[in-house]
């Protein structure tokens, strides 16, 4: 576990000595479990999420040529709301999900 990209949780145990926790409570470093790219590198149908931290995970689906952005469509993977994002805007992706 790399200790500079997380943070610990430290309890202190029935001895008074500091314990770390961060393992027990499922924390683990989230750099080894995927990485940052471009929505427009991304292949459609591949999940997506806008933080490595974040709970709701995304579909990405077709470009929207017909507005004057041109935009991503991202479906909400539990159904539900589309969030259209830039060309440009970096997601995380290769996460275990």
């Amino acid at each position: 576990m790399n200790s500079t990209n997380i943070k610990h949780i430290i309890r202190k145990d029935s001895t008074g000595e500091r314990v770390d926790m961060t393992e027990e409570y499922g924390i683990y470093d989230l750099a080894q479990d995927g990485q940052w790219e471009l929505i427009k590198n991304v292949k459609q149908g591949d999940v997506i999420r806008l933080k490595p931290e974040a709970t709701k995970t995304y579909i990405r689906e077709h470009y929207i040529r017909a507005d004057d952005l041109g935009r991503y469509c991202c479906t909400d993977w539990d159904g539900g709301s589309d969030k259209y994002l830039k060309p440009n805007t970096k997601v995380w992706i290769g996460f275990t999900f």
